[in-house]
């Protein structure tokens, strides 16, 4: 046997079973030996026994994912709740950002019911200590869960794109948004449908972990740090658009950075990104995917939740305002607005350029400390002031 040929050069004796579990050259000649000599099967069922034997500690990340979920995706559901709180607040119209942020909220509870049935499976574990069965069946969740993964984190960015599309009315501005918006919704579509075909025959991708089956499988890792990285670089751009608009408007310097800060808790997206493409290290070469996997899949829900509770924040600071005024930040007595730009035909409108003829003209702007005279506090929110139609005759 594997054990027998590695002690003809180890001190152990067969019958010391301590020395036999802590001398790691002689485990490491007894793994080469069972990995060129057994099956698949044969070698997980040898490793589980061993660490029977050996009492080795039992590593179960299970109940953190759980936990993990639950927590986020409440919060995500009390997010979205309030965004639409806002919107009736202030009797704002519902919008095509706020249904693709809905649509994202509705394909997210799929894969955490699949991330939760996953767990029952035992990933999170070590894989010889997951029956054979249930490793095909957490691999080929993983497989839908990829897919359904890169369709998500497009459609949060898309929402964030489309927000910025309601209140910013520069032109160019615009286009360069639905440029944004397109590359967004290719790159969602062809990463799925890349991650889905990426093994041959497909059932190959859930598999192939038994290398009993003939098949192949491309470079799943270039192909998971490709995502990662145009995912990244689309985050950086989306987030610097907004500022870029923010800066120049006619407000202070106080407030142009305060508008700019509720801006950028986007960034926390690209935070999470960055982490779960560190996860992506060892996501496709690995004898163990079972407990490899776990980290990859916990960061991106992690990812998706905190793309929709970042997307909600301006509609969850309206409700903190209203709740509690004196998150205000400057006291005034009189009401201030500070006019981005009028959008007409989604042109700008320069003051003072009226001429003949009947206009019709939607104005945006930032709307500064709309607050009772008894209360000295005030806030910052960007806002879609109204239409207004009006007829002038020069």
């Amino acid at each position: 046997t594997c054990l027998d040929f590695a002690l003809q050069t180890s001190t152990c004796s067969a019958t010391d079973q301590a020395c036999v579990c802590v001398d790691t050259a002689l485990n490491a000649q007894i793994a080469a030996c069972i990995h060129s000599s057994c099956s698949v099967k044969e070698q997980l069922t040898t490793m589980n026994l061993t660490s029977i034997a050996c009492s080795a500690p039992v590593r179960n990340k299970t109940k953190l994912y759980i936990n993990v979920r639950i927590v986020f995706y409440t919060i995500s559901t009390i997010s979205i709740a309030l965004r639409f709180m806002a919107r009736f607040i202030r009797a704002t119209p519902i919008w095509y950002d706020d249904w693709t942020m809905v649509l994202v909220f509705v394909c997210i509870f799929l894969p955490s019911e699949l991330y939760i049935t996953n767990s029952k499976h035992g990933i999170g574990q070590d894989i010889w200590k997951v029956p054979f069965d249930s490793i095909t069946k957490i691999l080929f969740i993983f497989w839908i869960l990829e897919s359904i993964y890169f369709v998500e984190v497009a459609l949060v960015k898309i929402a964030f794109l489309l927000f910025y599309l309601r209140i910013f009315p520069d032109k160019k501005f615009r286009r360069g948004l639905w440029v944004l918006i397109v590359i967004n919704a290719v790159t969602g579509v062809v990463f799925a449908i890349a991650i889905c075909l990426v093994c041959k025959p497909i059932s190959h991708a859930w598999n192939l972990w038994d290398m009993e089956h003939v098949g192949h499988c491309g470079n799943i890792n270039a192909l998971a740090f490709a995502n990662a990285g145009v995912s990244i670089v689309l985050d950086v751009f989306t987030l610097i658009l907004p500022l870029t608009q923010i800066w120049s408007l006619n407000l202070g310097l106080k407030k142009r950075i305060g508008i700019m800060l509720m801006f950028s808790v986007g960034a926390f997206v690209t935070v999470v990104s960055i982490l779960r493409l560190k996860a992506l290290v060892t996501f496709a070469n690995t004898s163990n995917p079972t407990w490899d996997f776990f980290d990859a899949g916990l960061w991106s829900t992690i990812e998706l939740d905190v793309g929709i509770i970042c997307a909600c924040m301006p509609a969850i600071r309206i409700i903190l305002i209203r709740m509690f005024p004196r998150l205000g930040s400057t006291q005034t007595s009189t009401d201030i607005r500070q006019t981005i730009g009028k959008h007409s035909d989604a042109q700008l409108s320069k003051k003072g350029d009226v001429k003949s003829g009947i206009s019709y003209s939607r104005n945006y702007g930032v709307e500064y400390a709309m607050k009772p005279a008894q209360d000295d506090s005030s806030f910052v929110q960007l806002v879609e002031i109204r239409a207004v139609g009006d007829e002038s005759n020069n």
